[in-house]
């Protein structure tokens, strides 16, 4: 199976969040801490240091990322997923681009730009689906 399409593409997107999280560094004040949970209602439940929170995403990404493209591997049924493969990589990449689109959001609402977040997702979450539902039907 060939993953080099999802490491190309994740690659670029892991690279992308640790540029957000560059900018986050310099644009959340010292000491401020960034909402990990947020309810449907729009509230945070659970909030982190910024630093924390800043390497966490981008290594989560980078993480999947790897995940997507050892797994295929050690699969005793590898000809099953390579038959799948175009699904494979499409449910890599759109799920660390939903990642991507989070950690964007979060940080800028962090940096105390307004924005209701519980609107905000629904796009990234329509992407996602649509993205892997259009990849659905390839699958085997």
């Amino acid at each position: 199976m060939n993953v080099r399409p999802l490491l190309v593409v994740n690659t670029l997107v892991v690279a992308a969040m640790a540029a957000v999280s560059a900018w986050g560094w310099q644009s959340i004040p010292d000491g401020a801490t960034v909402p990990m949970n947020i309810g449907l209602d729009g509230n945070a439940y659970r909030h982190t240091d910024k630093e924390f929170y800043l390497y966490l995403m981008p290594a989560v990404g980078l993480g999947l990322t790897l995940m997507f493209a050892i797994l295929p591997f050690l699969d005793p049924r590898r000809q099953n997923l390579a038959a799948s493969g175009r699904f494979w990589n499409a449910a890599g990449m759109f799920s660390v681009g939903f990642l991507a689109y989070v950690h964007v959001l979060l940080v800028w609402a962090a940096a105390g730009n307004p924005i209701d977040l519980t609107s905000a997702l629904v796009p990234g979450l329509s992407a996602l689906f649509i993205g892997l539902g259009n990849y659905m039907s390839k699958t085997r």
